[in-house]
């Protein structure tokens, strides 16, 4: 198994540039994807630029 968080595994932070790796995630041995959630990260009270990816805006 592998995790990804799409926002910051890859530079432009899509599911299309994610999509590059399989082949070599595959390599690794991993045959199962599990992605975390996908939902706004909240600006109130967030920490940097880009924030937590814990920090949800809204369910």
């Amino acid at each position: 198994m592998y995790q990804i968080n799409t926002r910051q595994f890859t530079k432009e932070g899509t599911f299309r540039a994610a999509e590059k790796h399989l082949a070599r995630i595959k390599q690794l041995g991993a045959d199962i994807i599990w992605l975390m959630p996908v939902h706004e990260i909240g600006v109130k009270n967030r920490k940097g630029t880009l924030g937590s990816p814990y920090s949800v805006k809204d369910y």
